[in-house]
């Protein structure tokens, strides 16, 4: 698919927003557990994909912070909530900064969107410093929502993506560690999050006046799932320190 097309949909994607407040809570528990991940760490930090919510509020007072992404609608929100920072449009796979430029780069829930993810690392791996750190969590296909996606293309003979999405690459722990690896990414902590099970997609969901109090009660679980079962939740998040030869 050309970038343009990409690109139109991610417009599209961040100008009409579906109300779904248990979707909403997962996103919180995502940018809070990152923000915890990083509270301590200070310096220049770049989130890919900072969309349109609440990417860039994950990161501290002390972080010099500039946020991308592929949408400038996105870009446009992003800056209105959080004009602290600063924001480009740009392509995942081109950055335009100078090699050895961040302490920190973050990549949450983007890598499966983007079409060559290896030329992504690479990008990474040229302006990260030396023993700098990246984070990154995408979906996980050795997951309740995996086994779903797997079952929904089996019947219906098509890609069934995220948000209708336009490319969706899953990973499952193994891969992800193997390509992070191969790009000098030392891998440093794996985490589990969202253990609910799958409740619809898109706008076909069960109503979340029904689905968001299961969430909120089933949360105890989830902390505790992380923990003990981290290679199986739906989203998976790597932590690694890049060791630059």
């Amino acid at each position: 698919m050309k970038l343009k097309e990409i690109k139109k949909f991610y417009e599209w994607f961040h100008s009409n927003k579906i109300l779904n407040p248990k979707a909403d809570l997962m996103q919180a528990q995502r940018c809070d557990y990152l923000r915890f991940l990083i509270k301590n760490i200070t310096g220049k930090f770049l989130v890919i994909g900072c969309g349109s919510e609440e990417e860039m509020g994950i990161l501290n007072k002390n972080c010099d912070g500039i946020g991308i992404d592929i949408s400038e609608e996105a870009v446009k929100k992003s800056k209105a909530k959080y004009p602290q920072f600063e924001y480009y449009v740009a392509n995942a796979t081109n950055l335009h900064f100078e090699k050895n430029s961040f302490d920190c780069v973050i990549c949450s829930e983007v890598i499966e969107h983007i079409p060559d993810d290896e030329k992504f690392l690479s990008e990474v791996k040229r302006v990260l410093k030396n023993n700098g750190i990246f984070i990154v969590t995408t979906p996980n296909w050795l997951s309740w929502y995996g086994l779903a996606r797997k079952i929904a293309e089996g019947l219906f003979k098509k890609p069934v993506t995220s948000d209708d999405q336009p490319i969706d690459n899953w990973s499952t722990p193994s891969s992800l560690k193997r390509k992070l690896k191969k790009y000098g990414f030392e891998i440093n902590f794996l985490r589990g999050l969202w253990y609910f099970p799958p409740t619809g997609k898109g706008k076909n969901q069960i109503p979340w006046r029904i689905t968001l109090p299961i969430a909120k009660l089933f949360y105890p679980f989830e902390v505790l799932f992380r923990r003990i079962l981290p290679w199986y939740g739906h989203m998976i998040l790597f932590k690694t320190r890049l060791i630059k030869s």
